[in-house]
C-alpha cells in the first residue's frame, strides 16, 4: 500500500451512487491508474461501475486486486460484491497512450 501512497496522484472521488463511493487516481506510469470501491452501507451491494465512469478510456489490460495481490477478472466493468462497510483497491492497467 505504500506503493499506491507514494506513487498515485490526482486522487478523487470519481463517483457517489447510493452507499457506494469509487475513487480513482493516477499511477506513477501513464498506463496506470488506482481504483478504490468503498461500500459505506449496512447491507451487502453488487458493485457494478463501467470504465467511463472513472473517466478510463482505452483498453484495459489487467485489473490487479492489491488486497489479495491476484489479478481480477473483468471486462467493461468493475464487478465486485462488497460487505457492509468493505473496501477494495485495484491497480487498472491500461493499453499505452
Amino acid at each position: 500500500m505504500l506503493d499506491v501512497n507514494q506513487h498515485s496522484k490526482g486522487g478523487h472521488q470519481a463517483l457517489e451512487r447510493g452507499n457506494i463511493r469509487v475513487w480513482a487516481a493516477n499511477g506513477a506510469k501513464p498506463e496506470e491508474r488506482y481504483v478504490a470501491v468503498f461500500n459505506l452501507g449496512e447491507a451487502p451491494e453488487d458493485v457494478r461501475v463501467g470504465w467511463s465512469e472513472l473517466g478510463i478510456t482505452g483498453a484495459v489490460l489487467e485489473l490487479h486486486d492489491l488486497w489479495t495481490h491476484q489479478s481480477a477478472a473483468f471486462a467493461d466493468t468493475i464487478h465486485t460484491a462488497l460487505r457492509p462497510h468493505a473496501s477494495i483497491l485495484y491497480r487498472v492497467t491500461t493499453a499505452s497512450k
